[in-house]
C-alpha cells in the first residue's frame, strides 16, 4: 500500500520527488555530502575523506563506495531539507548510532582543515533533528575536532 502512495506521488508530480526512503546508507552518504559542499564545492580532501568513510563503514571496494557516494549526492541534490535523511536515519539507528554518525559529520567538516560556519551549523542541526542533545552534540565535536581523524561506524537496529 505504501509503495502504491509513492507510486501515485510519483506521478502526480512528474517524479519530482525523489527521497522516497532510501535505506540508512544513502541518508548517510547524503548528509556527509552535504556537509562536504555546504562551504561551496567539494574539495579532493573532502572527497577522498568521504570514500574513505563510506569504504571503511560500510566494507565497500572503491566501485561499490563510489556508488553509494553518487546516490547520496543524487538524494541531497533534490532533497528539500535535512529532515528527509534524519528521519530515515532516527528511525533505522539507535542513539548510540546516531552519535557515531554525527562523528562522521564532523570528521566530513574538517577534512579540508577548515570547519566552516555553514557546516557547524549544519551539523548541529543534523545532530538536532537525529535526537542528539546540544550537551552530547558538543562533546562529539571537540572529541573529533581534537583528535586524530578517525572513521566513526553505524550500525541499524536489529
Amino acid at each position: 500500500m505504501l509503495d502504491t502512495l509513492r507510486r501515485m506521488i510519483g506521478h502526480l508530480t512528474g517524479g519530482a520527488s525523489s527521497f522516497d526512503g532510501p535505506d540508512h546508507e544513502v541518508a548517510a552518504a547524503a548528509l556527509m555530502v552535504h556537509v562536504a559542499t555546504v562551504d561551496g564545492e567539494i574539495s579532493a580532501s573532502e572527497r577522498q575523506r568521504l570514500e574513505a568513510i563510506v569504504r571503511e563503514r560500510y566494507g565497500l571496494d572503491e566501485d561499490d563506495a563510489q556508488a553509494l557516494i553518487a546516490a547520496g549526492e543524487r538524494e541531497d541534490h533534490e532533497a528539500l531539507d535535512l529532515s528527509e535523511f534524519t528521519s530515515v536515519l532516527r528511525r533505522s539507528l539507535d542513539e548510540e548510532n546516531r552519535e557515531a554518525l554525527v562523528e562522521m559529520l564532523w570528521e566530513m567538516a574538517q577534512a579540508d582543515g577548515v570547519v566552516h560556519e555553514f557546516e557547524e551549523n549544519l551539523i548541529s542541526r543534523a545532530a538536532d533533528l537525529l535526537g542528539i542533545d546540544a550537551a552530547k552534540g558538543a562533546a562529539i565535536r571537540e572529541s573529533v575536532l581534537t583528535s586524530p581523524a578517525t572513521v566513526a561506524t553505524v550500525e541499524p537496529e536489529a
